[in-house]
């Protein structure tokens, strides 16, 4: 599997080559990873072998005359975004466009700017959809994880053990980090659409506020370094630098004063 275009990964199926090409070349120009298939039953198996960020179909090809490849899509690809176009558009297939919870219709030939823009804000979608499935994984990850730790410390049957308190950190802040990346990749994508985060975040996500989020990650940033001598621990001080390396890229802060410089972390 092939890792996602920073810009956006789209794959076009349309069974006019002209089309199909000219296409491709536009959003490659605009900076998009962009493959194509001449039909809905190559597009599916290329949707199997992934990851894309976006789907733009025709209608009327083999293999998507029913809208069997938009039917079918994002249950071969969870948090796809799909765009439809046709050269000979119907209240009928709009409709059904709706229906199937379409991005997009757009009638050939497409206006570049116009398809530009579509594209531009469904992949924006795709992305924040993504982080979010991404996040629910990992959250029923987390809880697995944590569900084992304590059926260990408590055997059925067997004696009480102390619950490993080292492997109880670190779990906690992988998940930390996790979380916080996820974060990010949702900032990236109010950047690209000209918002201001991390007030905009705040909005998206109908949280309190997120400085409160980011003074209680450095708080406990500061914390490890402070005790980095009674917890002497290779993990805690990994995760500790990844924490602080997470924060300066998303542009959060101010540290604290205890907080140590790259070089010092470790």
């Amino acid at each position: 599997m092939r890792p996602m275009n920073e810009t956006g990964r789209i794959l076009l199926a349309d069974d006019h080559p002209s089309f199909r090409d000219s296409t491709a070349e536009i959003l490659r120009r605009a900076g998009y990873e962009c493959d194509t298939a001449p039909d809905g039953h190559g597009a599916a198996e290329m949707l199997r072998a992934g990851p894309y960020d976006l789907l733009i179909a025709d209608i009327r090809m083999n293999g998507n005359n029913d809208l069997e490849l938009v039917k079918e899509a994002p249950k071969i690809a969870e948090g796809l975004s799909i765009i439809i176009v046709t050269a000979h558009p119907t209240v009928k297939t709009a409709i059904e466009g709706i229906q199937e919870r379409i991005d997009a219709y757009l009638v050939k030939p497409c206006d570049e700017a116009e398809l530009l823009e579509k594209v531009s804000h469904s992949i924006d979608r795709a992305r924040t959809q993504q982080a979010i499935l991404k996040s629910r994984e990992h959250l029923a990850s987390w809880s697995g994880e944590l569900t084992k730790m304590l059926e260990e410390a408590v055997p059925a049957g067997g004696t009480v053990r102390p619950v490993p308190v080292e492997a109880f950190i670190g779990l906690t802040f992988r998940n930390i980090i996790t979380a916080v990346s996820g974060l990010q990749q949702i900032m990236q994508t109010l950047v690209r659409q000209g918002l201001r985060p991390p007030v905009e975040a705040c909005h998206l996500f109908e949280c309190p506020r997120l400085d409160k989020l980011t003074n209680a990650t450095v708080d406990t940033v500061d914390v490890l370094w402070a005790t980095r001598n009674s917890f002497k621990s290779v993990v805690l001080a990994e995760h500790r630098r990844k924490l602080q390396t997470l924060l300066k890229e998303m542009g959060l802060g101010p540290f604290g004063k205890s907080m140590p410089s790259s070089d010092e972390l470790g």
